[in-house]
This record gives structure tokens, C-alpha cells and sequence, in this order.
């Protein structure tokens, strides 16, 4: 994803187009936050707004997969 997004901008719902062209979604509950590739794996964030200086971290606990058309 291009920018610097926060946790607290991102909103449940809310649809993401990484680098790659892959396509994902944000559930956010509380402070809980998951992200959902094309193939409906959902990885948990257990570490949000890692600042670096090309823009913001998360680290997830599963690797995503590109959709495959």
C-alpha cells in the first residue's frame, strides 16, 4: 500500500490495494485488527504502525496469497 497509513485511520470494512495489485480487507473490532486476501485468509496484526522511512509496518502472523484469476 502507497502512503502512510495508520491503525487508527483504518476503518473495518475497508478495502486495500497493496504494491502487487492484490486486493485486501481490514476487520477491525476494538483493537483487534485482521487483514483478508482474495482467498479469505485472514492474518491477525500483532504489531501495527511500525514507523520506517519508506511509510508504516504491520506485522501479520500468516503469509496472504495473491488471488489467482
Amino acid at each position: 500500500m502507497k502512503g502512510r497509513i495508520t491503525s487508527d485511520q483504518l476503518k473495518d470494512g475497508q478495502t486495500l490495494t497493496n504494491l502487487t495489485g492484490q486486493i485486501l480487507v481490514v476487520h477491525k473490532q476494538a483493537s483487534d485488527l485482521t487483514i483478508e486476501d482474495g482467498r479469505g485468509n485472514v492474518a491477525d496484526v500483532i504489531q501495527a504502525d511500525v514507523r520506517a522511512t519508506n511509510g508504516v509496518v504491520y506485522s501479520i502472523n500468516k503469509v496472504l496469497q495473491r488471488n489467482v484469476n
